[in-house]
């Protein structure tokens, strides 16, 4: 055994024990049958000795040996006694074997097309997805020039430039036409390898593709459910931003005026609801196909959703200009149009802001039209409307409103005030009402009468009722607790708490909760709500009753109350409306109405309370007529709970003890 052997795997020469059992425990564990069946093989018939093996180095790491052999001495019995042979280092042979069956097996298996052309342009060999792709089977196309492929010219100077620099390696990647075996055309990502041979005197072309023409068209495709409505197959409002981009471009480098429309169908949803979305969908059709033919070429139309259309016009002369094509517009809108036998009759609205007195982007140019459409569908059906630079302003006030009252209760900006209510003849406290007040950090304090309409509007005032409700309840169980005892507190309900949710079960857990005496709270409700459904808020305010809390009508006199549904309600009190009020010293008929009002809580044994009270002649009126109970400015206006408890509660409690 010569030095070789021990350096091949890593020892120095005599570092191992020169035995064929030391050099065996170095065999790979797979290969260890192989080499000793072929060894068994030898000895007794003498084929060949020759096998590949893996054997351990010093390092640990597995290393290819190409071992062969053979017996020179036997005995008389013919047993081998002596054997000569050789071990070669083999790794690098294994590993480009290795290589090559790696890139067999994906030339046989990719899902791309490969071809193997020389230099001539002959095909030489390609693999099973070529055929998958093209048609041609392997024994049809080897040999064949890469030229049956061919749609047009231009695959020569792919070839033309890859030869260019002789010696260099070099790639061309990019997008052809070919052709299957049928004739048919089809797009394809072709990548072209050069390869040379160490000598350059041979060179070798390695072409892989893919068919790409279902993608190009599934990409088409995506474009225009990206970018154009299905439905009426204009441009939709993605396309519309960016065509009104390129028209104020053409406006400001031309300086011309254009506009900006925004059309929107009335009372379209009635027909969606009453005829189903078939038709309604089929006359949105008859509707855009109308409008484009209207239209000039250079004016852009597309449908920005639901029954919404916008529209560029450009160039445009002057307002007057602008107004007879949306007049236009208008009236073929109001055309009947036949639906599946059904003549169907409808109009619509548009808005309208020019460029550049209304704004000089895109996108400001279609929320001023947005909000001159609001403001004109506001007046009526079929109007046409031009923005107006206050109405927009009310309009952003109304959205910072809006979204500063959704987050209103999550920041704690909303808060209770409380007005005393009084006895006439003794100004002693008989009661508060529970004013709801708005501190938002954005805005500043914001009057009831602006956001109370707004959360009713916006489905806010459940939530907000139902805080109230709460917040009420217990600031009157807190001041219960600290020895300030008011009589009763009275609380607005809503339109929506009325009619929705849980309401008396709400009040019930919270009067649980809060171990109030239920007849010191009391619900106030608008005459208008009761009047507009009556049979269920009869219902309503029944089951109130029932839990033993008090029931109030508020504004009394303002609406159309019915005295039959009036007499069959169960309430406690009618509050005098202040409107009444601030005119009774100066106003027969505010006097008719508030003695009458008077008279009618009489008679039905229902207490009477005039709110807006602000003078004494006024008070002095009211308690000679027979009204007791009063609340307003000349007692004092709302109040922090504080404020209440300072003024009002520890002076009663004071006077109680």
């Amino acid at each position: 055994m010569n030095d070789r052997l021990f350096e091949m795997l890593g020892f120095a020469p005599g570092e191992l024990e020169p035995r064929v059992e030391t050099f065996s425990e170095r065999f790979h564990p797979d290969d260890k049958e192989a080499v000793v069946a072929a060894l068994e093989h030898h000895l007794r018939d003498g084929t060949p000795y020759d096998v590949e093996l893996r054997m351990q180095c010093k390092s640990g790491q597995w290393r290819w040996i190409h071992a062969r052999g053979q017996v020179v001495e036997r005995n008389d019995q013919g047993e081998a006694l002596r054997m000569v042979g050789t071990n070669a280092n083999i790794d690098a042979r294994k590993q480009t074997e290795g290589q090559l069956h790696q890139a067999a097996q994906v030339f046989e298996n990719t899902a791309d097309g490969v071809i193997v052309a020389d230099a001539g342009h002959q095909i030489l060999a390609v693999n099973p997805a070529f055929t998958d792709i093209t048609g041609y089977p392997e024994a049809e196309i080897v040999g064949a020039s890469l030229s049956v492929l061919q749609v047009g010219a231009g695959d020569d100077d792919i070839f033309r430039g890859l030869h260019a620099d002789a010696g260099q390696a070099k790639r061309w990647r990019g997008l052809v036409w070919k052709r299957r075996k049928g004739g048919e055309p089809f797009r394809a990502q072709i990548v072209v390898t050069r390869i040379s041979s160490d000598s350059q005197d041979t060179v070798k072309y390695v072409i892989v593709f893919s068919n790409i023409t279902r993608l190009n068209r599934t990409e088409e495709q995506l474009d225009l459910v990206k970018n154009y409505d299905e439905l009426t197959g204009l441009a939709n409002r993605g396309q519309f931003r960016i065509r009104l981009q390129q028209a104020l471009q053409r406006a400001r480098r031309n300086n011309t005026r254009l506009a900006v429309l925004i059309l929107d169908l009335d009372r379209f949803r009635v027909i969606n609801e009453s005829l189903g979305q078939g038709r309604a969908d089929q006359l949105l059709v008859l509707i855009a196909s109308a409008l484009t033919h209207a239209l000039r070429p250079s004016d852009a139309l597309e449908r920005l959703g639901g029954d919404e259309f916008g529209l560029v016009l450009e160039p445009v002369e002057n307002v007057h200009h602008v107004a007879s094509i949306a007049t236009q517009l208008l009236e073929l809108c109001a055309e009947p149009k036949t639906v599946e036998g059904a003549t169907l009759v409808i109009t619509a609205s548009i808005g309208i802001a020019l460029y550049p007195s209304d704004g000089k982007s895109g996108e400001t140019l279609m929320r001023h039209a947005d909000v001159a459409l609001k403001q004109g569908k506001e007046q009526g059906r079929q109007s046409l409307q031009y923005f107006e630079s206050a109405l927009a302003h009310s309009v952003e006030e109304r959205l910072r409103l809006e979204s500063g009252l959704r987050r209103a209760l999550a920041n704690e900006e909303l808060e209770l005030y409380y007005q005393p209510q009084v006895h006439l003849a003794t100004h002693r406290i008989t009661g508060a009402e529970a004013l709801l007040r708005w501190k938002s950090e954005e805005l500043g304090r914001v009057s009831p009468l602006r956001f109370i309409p707004i959360a009713e509007e916006l489905g806010l005032i459940g939530e907000i009722g139902l805080w109230v409700l709460n917040e009420a309840c217990e600031q009157l169980a807190t001041w219960d607790v600290a020895g300030l005892r008011l009589p009763k507190l009275a609380v607005n309900l809503s339109t929506l708490q009325l009619e929705q949710g849980d309401l008396v079960g709400e009040i019930q857990r919270l009067l649980g909760r809060t171990g109030l005496d239920p007849a010191r709270l009391e619900l106030e409700v608008t005459e208008s709500l009761i009047m507009r459904q009556a049979d269920r808020a009869i219902a309503s305010l029944n089951a109130l009753r029932q839990l033993g809390v008090r029931l109030a009508v508020d504004d009394f006199g303002t609406g159309y109350s019915s005295l039959a549904y009036l007499r069959r309600l169960p309430l406690h009190q009618l509050k005098i409306d202040k409107s009444f009020v601030e005119d009774l010293t100066r106003d027969a008929h505010s006097q008719a109405i508030v003695r009458a009002v008077i008279a009618l809580g009489g008679s039905l044994d229902l207490e009477v309370i005039a709110e807006g009270v602000e003078t004494s002649e006024q008070a002095d009126w009211l308690l000679e007529a027979g009204c007791e109970l009063a609340q307003g400015y000349l007692f004092d206006a709302a109040l922090s709970a504080g404020d209440l408890a300072e003024r009002w509660l520890a002076e009663t409690t004071s006077a109680r003890e």
